[in-house]
């Protein structure tokens, strides 16, 4: 929750500062897409960056478990625990 506020939340806010299209916190419309990707897919963008979302969300001194929680913080409640269990066997 600390990096989403320090890194994502510019972007993935309800109500985002600057709006770019990012899918935004909890919200599942935004995400329903995303989500039926592959896991690995989800991941690497994060990873590399994607549109106008820097490599590593600009947090580039987060590990990669880091990463994986910050995703996990962001996605819709009743897709969390799927979503991390995904990205932790990743």
């Amino acid at each position: 929750e600390q990096i989403y506020s320090h890194f994502c939340a510019n972007c993935h806010a309800k109500q985002p500062l600057i709006s770019l299209g990012a899918p935004r916190i909890g919200e599942e419309k935004d995400w329903n897409l995303r989500l039926k990707q592959d896991i690995k897919i989800l991941f690497r963008h994060t990873d590399e960056g994607i549109n106008g979302m820097p490599p590593r969300g600009g947090c580039f001194e987060c590990s990669d478990e880091q990463l994986i929680l910050a995703i996990a913080a962001i996605v819709p409640e009743k897709s969390k625990k799927d979503v991390l269990n995904k990205l932790r066997a990743h």
